[in-house]
């Protein structure tokens, strides 16, 4: 199980707000985070 910031620190998600928090399995996680980082990079191109 992994403590996932909802909203990622890099996007402006609060690195210690309970409520920018919830919990994952590592599969999840891993999916998650590669999702966030594909629509960042978008964004960039954009």
């Amino acid at each position: 199980m992994f403590a996932d910031h909802i909203v990622e620190r890099k996007d402006g998600g609060a690195a210690l707000d309970l409520a920018n928090g919830q919990c994952l399995c590592g599969q999840h996680h891993s999916l998650k985070t590669a999702y966030e980082m594909a629509k960042r990079q978008a964004a960039e191109r954009a």
